[in-house]
């Protein structure tokens, strides 16, 4: 699992390609890539995203859209399918969001439990499971290019799709929970000015800036607790993972043999 370079307005890109499943197949190059949103970028990197991906999936919502729209990139299909409702915390652009600054004044464990929270409705909602379901089937019908799919800072509601679809192709546990934590390596740098920002503009005093910034990494930052809350409340939904990828995102056993087929080798 790689960054891909070449796309410096995007710290939390990279390639699913090259991660292995537990029979001993590994995940096509260019067919899969996660990222945070698309709008920041110049013409280099449109150029370059065209030359690998077919489609674009946004899993953000209309509010994140409007705010900040991906690129418009010809011959590159966009598909919006929004995976939440808006939640604070969920978007790193929600700067000015009262709950976040309020949040950060209480014990940093609320803010774990917060998020904790949020990765449990991803887990179980229709909302989400209806988005993640729309993404694989555009994941089955993609056979030019590669597909690029995304929120906002590429962590949450990426993060778990990029959970379900390492899973559905028979990725270990182990190996989607070290997928979904190499985020913190790849947005250190994004998180660590936001908590500057974000306490100076709180207004944090000095004696709680501590906590604030504790607080801020459990917003901000990937956390095993917070996928382990994502499966947990996918088996107490459905019964099991099999049993959502079947009766949640609509998947029979051919199209689960068809994705192996198109993204293993």
């Amino acid at each position: 699992m790689e960054k891909i370079q070449g796309f410096v307005s995007l710290s939390n890109i990279r390639d699913l390609g090259g991660i292995k499943t537990a029979d001993g197949k590994k995940i096509r190059r260019n067919r899969l890539i996660r990222s945070g949103h698309l709008s920041n970028l110049n013409k280099e990197e449109t150029d370059l995203l065209k030359t690998l991906v077919s489609v674009i999936v946004d899993f953000r919502t209309d509010e994140e859209c409007a705010r900040q729209p991906d690129c418009s990139i010809v011959g590159v299909r966009y598909c919006h399918l929004p995976a939440s409702e808006k939640l604070a915390g969920i978007s790193r652009e929600e700067e000015s969001d009262q709950s976040i600054k309020h949040m950060m004044m209480k014990d940093p464990s609320e803010a774990k439990k917060y998020m904790c929270t949020m990765y449990e409705t991803l887990g179980k909602s229709p909302v989400s499971a209806k988005a993640y379901s729309s993404f694989l089937q555009i994941l089955l019908e993609n056979r030019e290019r590669g597909s690029i799919f995304h929120c906002t800072a590429g962590k949450d509601r990426a993060g778990c799709a990029a959970a379900v679809i390492e899973t559905i192709l028979g990725v270990s546990h182990t190996d989607v929970m070290e997928d979904y934590l190499l985020t913190n390596t790849f947005i250190k740098g994004d998180v660590e000015r936001l908590k500057k920002f974000l306490t100076e503009q709180a207004g944090v005093k000095e004696d709680e800036q501590k906590q604030a910034e504790s607080a801020l990494q459990y917003l901000f930052g990937a956390d095993l607790e917070y996928i382990d809350s994502f499966f947990h409340a996918i088996d107490r939904t459905y019964g099991s993972f099999e049993n959502y990828v079947h009766d949640a995102l609509m998947l029979s056993d051919d199209d689960i043999e068809t994705l192996r087929c198109l993204y293993l080798e």
